[in-house]
């Protein structure tokens, strides 16, 4: 496993909210929604975020629904992890490290906590939280080094915004769209294992 690989797999008891990622019923509502799913979550996510997956993850069990994407894995190399995420909550966590910040958008609330890189051992992280009416939508990324705060970080393939954008989208939540649960996902084997 290369280095970003250990450092994904480290840090992924960090996340606030982290979700298991167990198919839920997807019979269509009369709005035209499906429960969502691990499937639903990682078609959109690889939609806006614009990446290619290599595989894909469970992010572990807890209250909720997640899946862990894989992409630009390479010999010896096992890529980025993006983690996505959405559960129930009351609100975002509490900032409790300096590398961290809270703004508020008209898509709602947000923050963004970092770990910044440690050369030749670990790369350094990012977790992206919104929260709005009731829900609570997280995004993990280990991969390129962070060096600093990721907002003002130029050269990151997926920049903190494309992430902004992600967890602001209206088809994410606790229900998704039924076409994200039709559409293609090249790799996808059913599960996120």
């Amino acid at each position: 496993m290369g280095r970003r690989g250990v450092a994904g797999l480290a840090v992924l008891g960090v996340l606030t909210g982290l979700t298991g990622c167990g198919d839920a019923d997807s019979a269509e509502q009369d709005d035209g929604t499906v429960p969502t799913t691990a499937r639903t979550l990682a078609v959109l996510a690889t939609e806006v975020l614009g990446i290619e997956p290599d595989s894909f993850e469970s992010p572990g069990e807890d209250e909720g629904i997640g899946v862990g994407i894989r992409f630009n894995a390479g010999e010896g190399d096992d890529g980025d992890l993006v983690v996505l995420t959405v559960a129930e909550a009351d609100g975002l966590p509490a900032c409790a490290d300096a590398a961290c910040a809270d703004w508020s958008a008209e898509e709602g609330d947000f923050q963004l906590v970092w770990d910044t890189e440690a050369p030749e051992e670990d790369p350094g992280l990012l977790v992206l939280r919104h929260f709005d009416d009731g829900v609570l939508e997280e995004v993990f990324y280990a991969g390129q080094p962070i060096t600093g705060d990721p907002r003002e970080q130029a050269g990151l393939e997926v920049p903190v915004s494309r992430f902004e954008e992600l967890l602001a989208n209206d088809r994410l939540g606790l229900a998704a769209p039924a076409e994200l649960a039709d559409a293609p996902l090249p790799g996808w084997s059913g599960d996120a294992s």
